[in-house]
């Protein structure tokens, strides 16, 4: 019988199978045998929905990372402080990086997995993590709370390239965190630091 059914199509299930494997533990070891188990389908029939192993899997990262980031409900420009919303937004940065980088440990040797999830991620996530961060502090630079002369998109490339610098080594674990220890040192100190770069003269 197949699992979840409801109004998803064949296709949809497959997709939210091999997402779930990816939940528990991450892409090393995936494969069409333990998508089609988790999904309830026998084997052959992935190769009906899809051209290879290699679409499901993209597909299925894509649906596991557009999970993750929506999990969080952040706060909006002109609410509360722009430090006290910079923390909270960095907190997600960093479990959400926790979460994702991971997943992809049993992918990054495989080009065609890593090209179509691009291609894909693309197409239907706009710019990800660095585009979030960029559009709500520009929002708050239009409300004079962040000085009119920073670069908003350089300074969220800074704020995503530092907690991958911190969220980095789960990639070498090779499965994804759902609870990741977050330093809160690392958070107050960054958050301090931006601020000093960014608050109005």
């Amino acid at each position: 019988m197949l699992r979840d059914g409801g109004t998803q199509t064949l296709h949809e299930i497959l997709v939210s199978a091999a997402a779930r494997l990816i939940a528990l533990h991450g892409t090393v070891g995936l494969t069409v045998r333990g998508i089609a188990t988790e999904a309830g389908v026998a084997q052959g029939v992935l190769y009906n929905h899809f051209d290879d192993r290699e679409e499901v899997v993209a597909l299925a990262l894509h649906s596991y990372v557009q999970s993750v980031m929506h999990d969080v409900e952040l706060p909006v420009a002109g609410s509360g402080t722009v430090e006290g919303n910079l923390r909270i937004y960095l907190e997600f940065g960093l479990t959400t990086l926790a979460r994702i980088l991971p997943a992809f440990g049993g992918v990054i040797g495989q080009p065609k997995i890593m090209a179509r999830f691009v291609d894909h991620f693309s197409a239907h996530l706009s710019g990800g993590v660095p585009e979030l961060f960029g559009n709500y502090l520009r929002a708050e630079q239009k409300l004079g709370r962040i000085a009119a002369d920073v670069d908003v998109d350089a300074t969220a490339v800074l704020i995503v390239g530092a907690c991958h610098s911190e969220a980095l080594p789960g990639l070498f674990r090779g499965q994804p965190d759902p609870y990741p220890i977050i330093r809160p040192e690392f958070v107050d100190g960054l958050a301090r630091t931006i601020m000093n770069g960014i608050a109005p003269r």
